[in-house]
């Protein structure tokens, strides 16, 4: 044909223009005529949003995804896909003048491909075709939360279970489950799918690019597993960033939360052994607490609410960031560093101190393991045996109780009174901690070890922090390994004499 023509041709020449590609593998994409199923959605448009507007978003800004593929749809919805396997679509159809046969209800479940039946066109008589294409998962997977509350033959679950409490997916297809959901449900029961949506983002390359097997930018979850711990992998997630927007993948990152578990497990072991034979306190002491005690229960009762907040509001890691903040610079570094000298002293005039820190000790790690079961579930069960025959998951979630005072402090959600001070425990608690911090930065710098016994500890505080400091200098002298400890009032200051 092209040699027939030659002498039409003028010239021939290369050009460049835009090609249509796979957007993982490259391959060049050629798009072909064809005829498809579809389903009317873009009349509906608004109802659909204004269905999105009953529900709950969170975070919130995601909402702002489905709108805005709402207002800029260009066509209907695409329910064939040509294609092996799927739910079949139950439509015969005239291939001369288009006419649509539908099965009658009772003979459905059909697969028109496999039926053979005749079937005559009603309009101009000639054979109809069963259909052989399947239909487009979101067919199936857009009436889910119809099927899991029994819809339409068990009305009483339905009742009691539609519309569910909470749908979680990632940002990708809002625009697809989320919206043909909301279109199908609603097209049907005349409700909302849902009382809430959590959108979380996707976990990207740590080159900050998705993720694709073509680019060879993956991370397999199995080669990850041979590594880490599953929990060690969950707690990266939760601490990997705020939901609802992607975040890249970090080795250094799990790293942490494997260091984070091991110090949680070691910690474990220390209150295990500080606790001997008595395997779990069951009554909390009274007036033996010092000040050290109940800044960590009231800093504890802080944490609890702030905890149960973050999970009500499905913020994981604000939970996961405030847990393991606490647990490894306030407990570990801290009331564990703190109340040692307590624990292995022997003197028999320091036994009641001693059953208030093992108390304290076990109360904390307690509600703590109780706050981080639904994120590391398999460390905290373990770590639970060693106190309990009781499994974590079944422990109530840790109480929260306002302080109503200065001389106060909170166990379980009660609120215990204590005259040692009339000052917040909480502040004076960050006072002594910040003077032992001072001690142990002069110990370092002259190159003495933590547990060597120094001259003397001369400390100077504001005058509102003076009976918390004077009270405590008996504990600072035991923590910090000090012959003598006096207390000034005066610009703070704290001087270590080796």
């Amino acid at each position: 044909m092209i040699e027939k023509l030659a002498s039409f041709i003028a010239k021939i020449e290369d050009i460049n223009h835009v090609v249509k590609t796979h957007d993982r593998c490259g391959t060049p994409i050629e798009f072909i005529y064809s005829n498809q199923w579809f389903i009317k959605v873009k009349e509906h448009k608004d109802k659909i949003v204004q269905i999105a507007n009953e529900m709950k978003w969170t975070p919130e800004f995601t909402k702002t995804y489905l709108e805005d593929w709402a207002d800029f749809i260009d066509w209907d919805w695409v329910i064939s896909r040509n294609r092996t396997f799927g739910t079949p679509i139950p439509f015969w159809y005239c291939e001369k003048c288009g006419e649509i046969e539908a099965p009658k209800k009772e003979e459905l479940p059909i697969d028109p491909a496999v039926d053979k039946r005749k079937i005559s066109c009603k309009k101009c008589g000639k054979d109809m075709l069963g259909e052989s294409a399947t239909c487009d998962v979101w067919i199936d997977s857009s009436i889910t939360p119809l099927i899991i509350s029994g819809w339409p033959d068990n009305k009483e679950l339905f009742d009691k279970a539609y519309p569910s409490a909470l749908r979680s997916n990632a940002v990708e297809i809002i625009r697809t489950w989320d919206f043909y959901t909301i279109f199908r449900c609603w097209a049907l029961t005349g409700q909302k799918p849902f009382e809430e949506i959590l959108i979380n983002g996707l976990i990207l390359a740590p080159d900050g690019k998705r993720m694709h097997k073509s680019k060879g930018n993956g991370i397999s979850p199995d080669e990850l597993l041979k590594k880490y711990d599953a929990d060690t992998i969950r707690l990266w997630a939760a601490l990997s960033g705020a939901i609802g927007k992607d975040r890249p993948f970090s080795y250094k990152d799990v790293d942490f939360a494997k260091s984070f578990i091991n110090k949680l497990f070691n910690s474990a072991l220390f209150v295990k052994t500080a606790l001997g034979e008595i395997k779990e306190p069951k009554h909390e002491p009274t007036l033996d607490y010092n000040i050290f005690d109940m800044w960590i229960l009231n800093r504890l009762n802080d944490v609890v609410k702030k905890v149960d907040d973050a999970y009500a509001s499905h913020s994981f890691y604000e939970a996961a960031n405030t847990l393991t903040n606490f647990y490894w610079h306030e407990f570990c570094d801290y009331y564990i560093e703190n109340v040692k000298h307590r624990i292995y002293s022997t003197q028999s005039a320091s036994a009641k101190s001693r059953g208030a820190a093992i108390f304290v000790l076990h109360y904390v790690l307690d509600c703590v393991l109780r706050m981080l079961t639904p994120i590391i579930p398999h460390v905290a069960e373990e770590i639970n045996c060693f106190f309990s025959r009781s499994s974590i998951v079944r422990m109530q979630f840790p109480s929260y109780k306002e302080v109503p005072n200065s001389a106060a402090y909170v166990i379980n959600g009660l609120v215990f009174k204590s005259a040692i001070i009339e000052h917040n425990y909480v502040e004076a608690g960050i006072v002594l901690n910040n003077i032992i911090g001072e001690v142990r930065k002069a110990k370092a710098s002259n190159r003495v070890a933590l547990n060597k016994e120094v001259t003397s500890i001369n400390i100077n505080v504001p005058e509102t922090y003076y009976s918390a400091v004077e009270y405590s200098k008996g504990e600072i002298a035991g923590i910090c390994k000090a012959k003598l400890v006096s207390v000034s009032i005066g610009e703070y200051s704290v001087s270590v004499k080796i």
